[in-house]
Formats: C-alpha cells, sequence, structure tokens
C-alpha cells in the first residue's frame, strides 16, 4: 500500500479553524458569534457587552483548569462552533496553570522564565489537539497588537509567547477588523500593514454588514462558501471518475505504433484534473509494455524494441 495520498483522494471539511483581530470595540466578538451554533469560552468576560439578542452559552472564565473540564465533559454536544475570546486572555490563564504546578517557572516580576515557555507551549498545543477532537469549527478572537518592521509598523494578533505563530499555522483564515471611513471592514489577505490568512478562497476584503439585519456574517460570507467548495469538489470528482474511465477505454484501444504515437501527440492538450495526466502516462507506459515496443527519448516517439 503506498504511503502517499493523490490529490484526488484528499478530504475536505466543511470544519474551519480562523481568527479575527483588529480594534477595540469594532466587534470582534460579535462577528464571531454569527458562526454556526456557537459556544464561547469566554475569557475577556465580554459576553455582557454583546447586544443581547446575539448573546449566546459561555463558560466566565476563571481558571484554565475550567476550561479544561468543559472541554472533557459533554456539555459541548449541542454546539457547532467554539469561540474562544480572547486568545491572549488564554494564554495568559495557561501561564497561570503552568505556574500554579510549579512556581518555579515564573519569576517575581510574573515573566515566565524560558522553561517555562516551554511548559506554555506543551499545553497549548495539547489544547490544540483537544479543540481537534471536538470535530467543530473553531474561532479564536485577538486584540491587535503593533510590530516594527524597520520603520514600517505591522498590526498583528496580541498574544504573549509563541502562540500566535504556532495558531497561525493551524488556521484556514485569519482576518483583520478595522474601521474604513464609516463601514466596518475585514481583511483576509496579508498586507504590509498587517497580518492575515486566506485558505479558503475568501475575497480579499469583505465589508461588514450592520447588525440590524442580524449576525450572520460568518454563516454567509464563510460557511456558504466553504459548502460551495464542497459541493465543487464532488461534483470534480465526477467528473474525474468520468476522465478516468475514459482514458482506460483509449488506452485500452491501442494497438499500433502509429495509434500509440497519435494518442501521444494529443496527450499535452487534454484536460488535466488532479493527478489524471500522471495516471495516462503511467497507463500508457503499461499498455507499450504490453505490446513489446519502447520509447526513443531523442525521437520522442514509440519505436519496436531492439533485441540486444
Amino acid at each position: 500500500m503506498s504511503l502517499l495520498t493523490n490529490p484526488s483522494d484528499l478530504k475536505s471539511s466543511s470544519i474551519f479553524k480562523g481568527l479575527i483581530y483588529g480594534q477595540p470595540g469594532i466587534g470582534k466578538s460579535t462577528l464571531a458569534l454569527s458562526a454556526p451554533n456557537p459556544v464561547c469560552i469566554d475569557f475577556d468576560k465580554g459576553m455582557k457587552r454583546v447586544e443581547p439578542q446575539f448573546q449566546t452559552a459561555s463558560l466566565q472564565v476563571e481558571s484554565y483548569s475550567q476550561v479544561l473540564e468543559l472541554l472533557n465533559s459533554e456539555e459541548l454536544k449541542g454546539f457547532d462552533t467554539i469561540v474562544i475570546d480572547t486568545l491572549g486572555k488564554l494564554i495568559d490563564r495557561i501561564c497561570d496553570y503552568v505556574a500554579l504546578q510549579n512556581p518555579r517557572l515564573r519569576q517575581s516580576d510574573g515573566q515566565m522564565v524560558m522553561k517555562g515557555w516551554g511548559n506554555v507551549k506543551v499545553a497549548f498545543h495539547s489544547l490544540l489537539k483537544i479543540l481537534e477532537s471536538k470535530n467543530k469549527s473553531v474561532i479564536f478572537v485577538a486584540h491587535e497588537a503593533e510590530e516594527k518592521d524597520n520603520e514600517v509598523v505591522i498590526k498583528r494578533p496580541d498574544c504573549a509567547g509563541a502562540a500566535r505563530k504556532d495558531v497561525a499555522k493551524e488556521l484556514d483564515f485569519m482576518g483583520y477588523m478595522e474601521m474604513v471611513g464609516s463601514k466596518r471592514s475585514i481583511s483576509f489577505f496579508p498586507s504590509e500593514k498587517f497580518h492575515a490568512k486566506n485558505s479558503l478562497g475568501l475575497n480579499t476584503y469583505i465589508e461588514v454588514p450592520d447588525t440590524k439585519v442580524g449576525n450572520v456574517f460568518i454563516s454567509e460570507k464563510i460557511v456558504r462558501l466553504t459548502d460551495e467548495r464542497l459541493k465543487e469538489q464532488a461534483s470534480l470528482r465526477e467528473e474525474y471518475d468520468t476522465l478516468k474511465a475514459l482514458i482506460e477505454g483509449n488506452i485500452e484501444s491501442l494497438n499500433t505504433l502509429d495509434e500509440l504515437n497519435d494518442y501521444y501527440k494529443e496527450m499535452g492538450s487534454k484536460r488535466v484534473i488532479w493527478d489524471s495526466s500522471f495516471y495516462e502516462k503511467m497507463l500508457l507506459s503499461e499498455k507499450v509494455k504490453e505490446l513489446g515496443f519502447e520509447f526513443d527519448k531523442q525521437a520522442r516517439v514509440f519505436v519496436d524494441k531492439v533485441e540486444v
């Protein structure tokens, strides 16, 4: 059995991981709660600031142990999306948790020692694995912070330690939310001004509608797009299977050198879906061997096999 996975065998999923960050008070939490059937792990204690009609069930976090208890319980079964608000406070609580287990990992000024940050990283990666095992979408919310690249100021998610980079590797999207004139917007394409990520084919810049029309942004702009991509994937698989069957039939019908060479000349002009070109070359190679011919690399044609 091959250890490799062909493009046609890659699995798509409607489950996604995302991060929304940006300016204070711009509505990041409310936007995150526009995901399907959300539950919030509320490190920031901000659920009370969300408009009542958009509030949802939440864990008002006092300690990281509570979070682990919730994730290992059955209470999340009825929800489709876990919102973690905020990423920065999550890391702060993990630091507290690690330092509680071993006080020597934290200095007198409250900062973690190097080994302490190593333990925080291990705990954070363990959390990501637990979240992944829940088979639910996850959205992190974060405040913005600034970092300088020479004279250029770049916006990034506010988060201590290496967690920001670690979580970014796992994300399907990272959006920077800001005011443009009097309108709220979110951008998913990285620029010289801010960090972002877009693995779902989202529009580079999307205006965030007023919540007077309802809180449906993620459901409409991200989930629906993901569902459409899954449908396209299913349709493409049907086309792929049809194309493979056509290739098999065409190559099976080849019997002479002229037929082989005519077919070979036309191969480059045919439609390719995933690994169909590789599959076609493999079948043609097998057919050539079966008929007792070989390929002349200099002339780039099939010829009678030279007996040695």
